[in-house]
């Protein structure tokens, strides 16, 4: 729960928390974090409270490098080899319900039937802000509001960069503020 409260400003982390549903589902508290609501809020802040609200669970995972099953097979956090042989790594990614109208192609569905985000664990808190913001804010945002989601979809790079240093500021900022 940390990781994703420092992917916010300090004021709204407190509102931030989980709370049990009927179906023994762990969920964020969308009620306790309205009650964060200004007249002005940042976009992070909006779009955890649009993931918050939405009809589908998305659970967040933190993880090492062990294989991870979707419906394509299975894949892996940490370094790889791209097509052209250059090393990347891969700290985050996500996987989808495949429930919502959208129009991204090449979806990579969830075996669970949730939203899935996966994040590699063994990365500084600072990594783990940018990258959870990634894939939330960007990534599952865009998939449950009906819009490309994936990073062959229009401004989705650059929404991208706008959410990982929005987080990476917010996390220096909570820091700074103990």
């Amino acid at each position: 729960m940390q990781s994703l409260k420092n992917t916010l400003p300090g004021k709204y982390s407190e509102n931030v928390n989980y709370i049990q549903d009927e179906k023994g589902n762990y969920i964020l508290d969308a009620v306790l974090l309205e009650k964060a609501s200004t007249d002005s809020n940042p976009e992070e802040y909006n779009r955890l409270m649009d993931i918050a609200k939405f009809n589908e669970i998305t659970d967040i995972k933190a993880w090492n490098n062990e294989p991870i099953s979707y419906d394509k097979g299975t894949f892996t956090l940490g370094t790889f080899k791209d097509e052209n042989g250059s090393k990347k790594l891969r700290a985050g990614y996500t996987l989808v319900s495949g429930k919502v109208d959208n129009p991204s192609e090449n979806k990579d569905l969830s075996t669970s039937g949730n939203n899935e985000v996966y994040y590699l664990w063994l990365m500084n808190e600072t990594s783990v802000a940018s990258t959870l913001a990634h894939e939330l804010y960007v990534h599952v945002w865009n998939y449950i509001k009906g819009t490309g989601y994936t990073h062959q979809d229009e401004n989705i790079n650059n929404q991208s960069e706008y959410f990982e240093s929005k987080a990476k500021q917010n996390y220096e900022e909570r820091k700074n503020e103990k």
